[in-house]
């Protein structure tokens, strides 16, 4: 379980090598493979320090497992500090390998990962690509360098990531970097302003254009700004970074305090605008109301587990799985896909993350997760025509623009207020005269392009349908929005669920706890979900609707005790989500009584034999004793295993038994 973000800063990895135990710092030594030249000017610490910086695992922690890279992700998305009552599993390979490092604190740890490696960790699906930590591990290593040298205040030595702690520092604390920023001439906070009018991306030409440059210096691949002008003075501070292939992109954090009085402005007149938008409230014909989609989830986990499907990380999910569990659900593919998909962006496809996560996840707080997974855009985009990102090549994954036109949305139906019914018509019209649409359009052009995606056919660029996508398709199945039909002319009618009130406020579903009723387990909202898909095999799957309903019965828990589980096992996991009933666990103490034993032998054959005296003689004789099992059941002898049947028709031949094969039972009598 986690407890607050330390406010506390990491110490610099050299010094927190240094102040490690010696034997710590040997086995580190040992696991990263450095070799130390005790002949160089430089400590042993400082040599550890660079090779931890410069290995493949800094950049890309995969090799190291699923769990393990997932737990350095979740540390990182918590500004690189992350304090918990316990040491999750899955970081002893993160700590032997210098990625990670913990420290006591009090009754706690405190998680942290040195800048170097913070700044180096390639970006995941889910997380801002224009988030600063993205940038700085999407940069190219000039731009590094310069960075690390004006910050320095010298030139800086390679490995230069090694050099951005000092950079790191003023430009990862809100507050240092607000006032870095707010210290900038006009000129150059308009610049930055301009960019993020524009999505926040644009190329060197449009960037040459926006610094009114009149040097236009071309080479090969194509124009590059010069080195006098305002973007590179920015570049050099951090505050706006040059990409691959000639892109120039502002950092969210850097826009957000740039931009935070002409968003205010947006906001005041989104406001205003709201007023007029309240006196459109209709009472819809019918209407769908939406439910929790942790429910929709969880079933098809179990689904899924009873099947004993393999889904791998690295693809899109099987349509034919959807296609089966939408059906099996009663629900859409498309509202199907949607939930698997998110629900994948949480690793809970996959045991080890599960496993690592298991105190963490609930079903009270799992379609709060699931919303907040799909407002930052991972592994589902509606401006594709194939929604999931696991089903294209990961060279194109990356996530379309949308975050601002989502955001719009979210504000001004959060704006709206409760029990408001607004017609969709009338909240298209006004999202079009927005001016942020005006910065999405731009974006979602100049993404299609970069990727090679064809307009009307891979991708939409198509704003209204965009927003028809989100609003009557995406937030109903993630149970955020109540979509009805108007009395007049049918037209659609939305308005936000109470849940997705909640969910917008930062609030929690409130605890319920799981209960049965005669043969039926009702979770509830505290049930831990490795608790509840611990239980699949052994229940069946009832209502989906609202709450979770399991079907627990003699019948059910009998069938998966024939297919091999133990009773035990199935009570503790059980009881682990509710209270088992009388009945119940006097079902499973009876099915896991002991009444007797038997021993397992290995035999070839039975030979039937009638009369005692020729059994007897079989076994006297030590030719033919050495081909049986004693003891032997009474009425014949176990053939031993590997005996030969030629071979068992000649010993007993030369003892005066003749073997008879008729109707598939072979039996022996005694030669006359």
């Amino acid at each position: 379980m986690t407890t607050p973000q330390s406010t506390a800063q990491p110490p610099r990895l050299i010094d927190a090598l240094r102040a490690l135990p010696l034997r710590t710092f040997e086995t580190l030594v040992k696991t990263a493979r450095v070799k130390i030249d005790l002949n160089k000017r430089i400590d042993a610490p400082t040599q550890v320090a660079r090779a931890i910086v410069n290995q493949s695992l800094a950049r890309d922690p995969s090799s190291l497992g699923t769990a393990a890279t997932e737990l350095l992700y979740r540390v990182t998305a918590q500004g690189g500090v992350l304090v918990t009552t316990e040491v999750p599993p899955h970081s002893e390979p993160l700590v032997d390998n210098g990625l990670l490092f913990v420290r006591g604190i009090d009754n706690s740890y405190e998680l942290w990962i040195p800048t170097p490696i913070l700044l180096q960790l390639k970006p995941w699906l889910g997380e801002d690509v224009h988030g600063l930590r993205a940038l700085f591990a999407r940069t190219t290593q000039e731009a590094i360098a310069a960075i690390a040298s004006h910050y320095l205040g010298h030139t800086a030595q390679a490995p230069y990531a090694l050099s951005l702690e000092v950079a790191w520092a003023i430009l990862g604390d809100p507050r240092t970097l607000a006032q870095h920023v707010n210290e900038l001439p006009r000129s150059e906070r308009m610049l930055l302003l301009a960019i993020e009018r524009l999505g926040g991306e644009v190329d060197t030409l449009e960037l040459l254009e926006l610094e009114r440059e009149p040097l236009r210096m071309r080479t090969a691949a194509g124009a590059s700004a010069s080195r006098r002008g305002l973007s590179y003075s920015l570049e050099r501070r951090g505050l706006l970074f040059a990409l691959p292939h000639g892109r120039h992109a502002v950092p969210t954090e850097v826009a957000d305090i740039v931009a935070h009085e002409e968003r205010a402005v947006r906001n005041a007149e989104r406001r205003a605008a709201v007023v007029k938008l309240e006196s459109h409230d209709e009472l819809p014909r019918r209407a769908r109301y939406a439910t929790d989609p942790s429910t929709l989830l969880t079933a098809c986990l179990i689904a899924t587990r009873e099947a004993q499907i393999d889904v791998r990380p690295d693809v899109g999910t099987p349509k034919a799985l959807v296609t089966r569990l939408a059906t099996r659900f009663g629900r859409t593919p498309e509202d199907t896909s949607l939930i698997v998909a998110v629900g994948r962006s949480l690793g809970l496809w996959d045991e080890a993350l599960l496993r690592a996560r298991a105190h963490e996840l609930t079903i009270g707080n799992l379609g709060r997760l699931l919303f907040e997974a799909w407002r930052t855009g991972s592994f589902w985009d509606e401006a594709r025509t194939d929604r999931e990102l696991l089903r294209h090549q990961p060279e194109v994954r990356e996530l379309s623009p949308l975050r601002a036109l989502k955001r719009v949305l979210l504000a001004i139906l959060e704006e709206l207020g409760a029990e408001r019914w607004l017609p969709f018509g009338i909240l298209t019209t006004y999202v079009s005269s927005l001016n942020e649409l005006q910065m999405v359009k731009h974006s979602l052009t100049r993404w299609a392009t970069r990727i090679g995606a064809r307009p009307g056919h891979d991708v939409t660029l198509d704003t209204t349908e965009l927003v028809s996508r989100i609003v009557l398709e995406t937030l109903p199945a993630l149970g955020v929005i109540d979509v009805g039909r108007a009395e007049s002319d049918d037209a659609p009618l939305v308005r936000l669920s109470g849940i997705g009130r909640l969910w917008l406020r930062g609030g929690h579903s409130s605890e319920t706890s799981s209960l049965f009723t005669d043969e039926i387990l009702r979770i509830g909202n505290d049930a831990h979900l490795a608790a509840v898909l611990g239980l699949a095999g052994c229940v069946e799957i009832g209502n989906v609707e609202g709450h979770l309903e399991l079907h627990v019965s003699r019948h059910t828990v009998g069938h998966a005790i024939a297919a091999g589980a133990d009773a035990q096992l199935i009570e503790k996991r059980i009881a682990a989500v509710a209270p088992l009933p009388n009945d119940l666990r006097e079902a499973l103490e009876n099915a896991g009584r002991v009444l007797g034993t038997a021993h397992w032998v290995s035999a070839c054959g039975f030979l039937w034999i009638s009369d005692d005296n020729v059994r007897i003689l079989l076994l006297d004789r030590r030719q033919t004793a050495e081909l049986f099992l004693h003891p032997s059941p009474a009425g014949g002898l176990l053939v031993g295993e590997g005996v030969d049947r030629d071979k068992l028709v000649k010993r007993c031949r030369t003892a005066g038994v003749e073997i008879e094969t008729s109707e598939g039972r072979v039996t022996a009598r005694a030669k006359r």
